[in-house]
């Protein structure tokens, strides 16, 4: 437990600087967005750009985890779509965005920099490197300042079910994923199926409240981080002492 306060407490005080700064007025709601709109258009792609970029592919891809993992995650996201009734909708506007979203492009140009071995030079490595590294503090800075001034009426509906889903269903349908995969003849290591689980189980991204700011739902996407981060102490000790006892 006291492992997990060191590596969430610099999370929750981030978040707080975040609260307060826009609390006392050293920036607005507006500004929380442009700086959104910095983290996700440059610094979260300098972070997965690097990411990927200075590895070998052989450790980025392995197929049989991923797809275990995809399945699951799709299962999940095909669930909840259906449950707001906007699946159809949901699949028109996210095969547009695709092609043109920062992060998937990043993705594709860090993946293909590890295939063909290429690295930047050293000034512009350096510049994509600092970027990257702001990001986390950015992007928990931009939740912080969300958070002021929410109503809390009627976001208990709309937020319990993401944080149940994530902690939860998503966890339950990776490991399935992964069952079903080894019913016909993936099976991954121990240590890796259990690595996926827990990745699984982890609480919503830091960037959740940032991408959902196009939408307009920037309010509720940090509550539901903030929430799924404090139940997250219990949903996820329970999952170690699960996978420790071997029952997983």
């Amino acid at each position: 437990m006291l492992e997990m306060l060191s590596i969430t407490g610099p999370i929750y005080l981030t978040i707080s600087i975040g609260a307060a700064s826009v609390r006392f007025a050293l920036f607005s709601k507006s500004d929380m967005r442009a700086i959104g709109k910095l983290v996700i258009n440059l610094a979260l792609p300098c972070l997965l750009f690097n990411a990927l970029s200075q590895r070998k592919v052989a450790e980025i891809i392995r197929f049989d985890y991923l797809a275990g993992y995809a399945l699951g995650t799709l299962a999940v996201m095909a669930f909840g779509l259906f449950w707001a009734g906007r699946f159809r909708a949901a699949m028109r506007q996210m095969a547009r965005r695709l092609l043109t979203n920062p992060l998937i492009l990043a993705l594709f140009f860090g993946l293909t920099a590890a295939l063909l071995e290429l690295r930047l030079p050293a000034p512009l490595d350096r510049t994509v490197t600092m970027f990257a590294q702001a990001s986390s503090a950015l992007s928990l800075l931009v939740i912080g300042g969300t958070l002021v001034g929410l109503p809390l009426q009627g976001m208990a509906q709309r937020v319990l079910p993401v944080v149940a889903g994530k902690l939860f269903l998503h966890p339950l349908l990776v490991m399935t994923a992964f069952a079903g995969l080894a019913l016909v003849g993936f099976v991954l290591p121990t240590e890796m199926r259990q690595a996926g689980i827990l990745l699984a189980a982890m609480p919503v991204m830091s960037i959740y409240p940032i991408l959902a700011q196009r939408h307009g739902m920037e309010g509720d996407a940090a509550t539901t981080l903030l929430l799924s981060t404090l139940a997250s102490f219990i949903s996820l000790n329970l999952l170690i002492a699960t996978l420790h006892a071997g029952w997983l």
